[in-house]
């Protein structure tokens, strides 16, 4: 999606040098709207602190970007 997609900015995700998870934000150019529309940590690293972190700083790195002043979050179970 973020090949196709200019407003997408994918995110690989780490603690040092290991991969933890990915994330995905979008800017919305017809709206203004601020979108989280993928975030996932790995099993394997889950309840170590590392989703708690990276969050924060997509968050900061969005209000920084683009201004935001609210980020709605997609949800696919």
């Amino acid at each position: 999606r973020a090949y196709v997609e200019p407003g997408c900015t994918p995110w690989g995700l780490h603690a040092g040098a290991a991969v933890v998870g990915f994330a995905m934000d979008e800017l919305d150019a017809a709206t203004g709207e601020c979108w989280i529309i993928r975030f996932t940590i790995g099993a394997e690293r889950q309840g170590k602190g590392y989703g708690r972190a990276a969050l924060a700083a997509l968050v900061a790195s969005m209000v920084e970007r683009h201004g935001c002043r609210e980020i709605f979050l997609s949800y696919v179970p």
